[in-house]
């Protein structure tokens, strides 16, 4: 097209508007606020879409400085957004009675947010626990620390019952050893 008009092009890159830092830089906020708000909430992150829609409404550009804490919604309104903290203090402004008073009300009947457990999932008798073998090798394998006669074992938990599994070689372990453990402490590995 270019040399059909005579333009001459010395240097000439394509404009990708969806690869700009701030497009990144913003995505990276939605994706942050839709993983850590579902974990500290405890629901489904579509039930609270509404609210992750607000605090991205109402964070910062960073492109601008969050010192001047200018937001998209203070772009769209020119007035920064009364928040729930704002009404707990009650600083609402009293432009709208009603809308005040309906703040407050669903301030005091929302619920606290669930604090994050610090292990979601305590290990328990009987479970399979895996770790890395190294950094470089990504093979998973059972970690297990319980030794008897210097063999490593592994109790494992079939259909049938409880079976106890020599790690060394990968084979059943025979009869002999198997009084020795006692099925009431099943969990021998941890992590």
């Amino acid at each position: 097209m270019c040399t059909d008009k005579g333009i001459k092009l010395e240097h000439s890159t394509p404009l990708h508007p969806q690869s700009s830092g701030s497009v990144e830089r913003r995505n990276q906020d939605v994706k942050l606020c839709m993983t850590k708000l579902p974990m500290t909430r405890g629901r489904s992150w579509a039930k609270l879409m509404p609210e992750v829609q607000l605090a991205v409404n109402n964070l910062p550009l960073s492109h601008v400085g969050p010192e001047k804490h200018i937001t998209p919604y203070f772009l769209m309104f020119k007035v920064q957004m009364n928040t729930a903290q704002q009404a707990s203090e009650g600083v609402i402004p009293q432009y709208n009675p009603e809308l005040a008073q309906e703040m407050i009300d669903l301030l005091s009947q929302m619920q606290p947010p669930k604090p994050p457990e610090p292990n979601e999932w305590p290990p328990q008798e009987g479970d399979w626990v895996q770790e890395k073998k190294s950094s470089k090798n990504t093979l998973l394998r059972p970690k297990c620390v319980k030794q008897i006669q210097g063999r490593t074992l592994l109790v494992d938990h079939g259909m049938n019952g409880t079976k106890l599994i020599s790690i060394d070689n990968c084979r059943p372990v025979p009869k002999a050893f198997e009084p020795q453990v006692t099925t009431k402490y099943k969990l021998v590995c941890a992590i």
